[in-house]
């Protein structure tokens, strides 16, 4: 009987600390912030300037040149407002694998470029992203119920949840999860596209 009653607050000092309302509601905030971070990083992109035809043929290409176009945003100006908005949704482990990729772009072994950055600041320090980013855009627009949310595993610092979700007319289960950083705010460590 002692050894139960030691139990149950140990086991109640594990929880994330929220309510299922809180965690509700912080999701759905998330949920909601991350529509244009997904859009910026996994969708078309920012609106930009039309491309100009204009490549610099000096480079070394190892596929057809690419063009990168001026992006067309007050709010985003440069590479790092663009981390910064992402920072405010997902975690920095998350971002770290999510950063070079659309930032540096990637390559083989050999150096040879498989992916060209989808932005990049240019040397006149203006924002610009690829012409063709919008080519290789997932397909966004997933909905999620909240009311089905249900907390699969949680510590004083995450919570892995399911929620029913919808996308393109097809109706599934994923599964996400929320870390507290060290500021103490809540964020995505997993996708929501």
């Amino acid at each position: 009987m002692i050894s139960l009653l030691i139990c149950i607050p140990l086991l109640v000092s594990c929880s994330s600390g929220m309510t299922e309302e809180e965690l509700k509601n912080t999701v759905g905030e998330l949920l909601e912030k991350s529509e244009l971070v997904n859009e910026i990083y996994f969708g078309a992109g920012l609106p930009h300037e039309e491309p100009s035809g204009e490549v610099d043929y000096s480079v070394d290409y190892d596929e057809a040149p690419v063009e990168y176009c001026n992006v067309v945003s007050v709010v985003y100006t440069s590479v790092d407002s663009l981390k910064e908005a992402a920072l405010e949704v997902y975690t920095e482990d998350y971002c770290d694998s999510l950063f070079p990729m659309v930032f540096e772009g990637m390559q083989n072994e050999d150096g040879t470029i498989l992916r060209y950055a989808k932005y990049i600041d240019s040397l006149d320090g203006k924002l610009q992203i690829r012409s063709d980013a919008a080519e290789e855009a997932i397909k966004l627009g997933r909905l999620y119920d909240l009311s089905t949310l249900k907390i699969s595993k949680e510590g004083n610092d995450y919570v892995y949840f399911t929620l029913e979700s919808t996308l393109d007319g097809e109706e599934t289960t994923v599964q996400l999860c929320i870390k507290k950083g060290d500021d103490g705010v809540w964020r995505f460590d997993t996708p929501t596209y």
